[in-house]
C-alpha cells in the first residue's frame, strides 16, 4: 500500500493548495481537532454471523464486526500530530447484509471463493481516540468484495469520506481472515458464527485524498 502511493505521489503533481494543507488539521468545533492529509492504521476485530453459516444454510447473513485500529502513521508528508493533538487509536462497528446468492449456493462456498453476490455496507463511523478530542470520521457506504486466497481471504471495502476530515478524502479498509479456519468452522457442527480479521500486514485502513 506505501509503495503504492509512493509511486502515485510521483507520478501526479498534487495540487498546491493541498501541499499547503498537509498535516496541519483544521480546529473544529467544541474544541475538537479535524484531521487532515493521509493516515494509515492497522485494523483488526472480531465479526458475528446471525445465523451462523452451516454447510447447507444459504442465508441471508447479518455480519457485524467491531474493529480496532492502532499503530496509526501518517503518509505523503502528513503527521499523526495535529493542532497539539496526536491520534492514539480508533474503534468503529459495521453491520451489513449479505444476501442469498444467485444460484443459492449452501455453506461458506460463497465466502470462500469470493462469489458472495452483491451487497453494501452502509456508512461507518470512525471514532478516533487522541490525546484530546478529535472528530470522528464518517466513511461513505461501500461495496463488498472477498478475494479468496491462502492462507488469509481479503474482505475489501473502499469509497469517499462525508464528513469528519479537512480535505475531500477517500478510504480503503482491507480485512484478512484465515481461509482454513473459515471453512473448518463452516462444517463444524455449529457452524461459523464468529471469527477475527487480522491487519493483513498493516496499512489495511487508509484516509486521505491520495488513496
Amino acid at each position: 500500500m506505501r509503495r503504492k502511493l509512493i509511486m502515485a505521489a510521483m507520478a501526479v503533481m498534487l495540487p498546491i493548495g493541498f501541499l499547503a494543507t498537509i498535516g496541519t488539521g483544521v480546529a473544529s468545533a467544541k474544541g475538537s481537532t479535524t484531521f487532515d492529509g493521509n493516515i494509515s492504521c492497522n485494523l483488526q476485530g472480531s465479526v458475528s454471523v446471525k445465523p451462523a453459516i452451516t454447510s447447507t444454510s444459504v442465508g441471508p447473513y447479518t455480519v457485524k464486526a467491531k474493529l480496532t485500529n492502532n499503530k496509526c502513521i501518517g503518509l505523503a508528508g502528513t503527521s499523526t500530530t495535529q493542532n497539539g493533538e496526536t491520534i492514539i487509536s480508533s474503534t468503529e462497528a459495521l453491520t451489513f447484509t449479505v444476501p442469498v446468492s444467485s444460484p443459492p449456493t449452501a455453506g461458506c462456498s460463497a465466502l470462500l471463493t469470493g462469489g458472495a453476490g452483491s451487497f453494501t455496507v452502509p456508512s461507518i463511523t470512525v471514532k478516533w481516540k487522541g490525546t484530546s478530542k478529535i472528530t470522528s470520521t464518517v466513511l461513505g457506504s461501500s461495496g463488498v468484495t472477498i478475494t479468496p486466497g491462502s492462507p488469509d481471504s481479503i474482505i475489501s471495502l473502499g469509497g469517499s469520506v462525508t464528513s469528519g476530515w479537512s480535505s475531500p478524502a477517500t478510504y480503503q479498509i482491507s480485512l484478512g481472515t484465515n481461509t482454513a479456519a473459515l471453512a473448518a468452522a463452516c462444517v463444524s457442527k455449529k457452524g461459523l458464527s464468529k471469527f477475527t480479521v487480522d491487519d493483513n500486514g498493516g496499512d489495511n485502513l487508509e484516509i486521505g485524498p491520495a488513496f
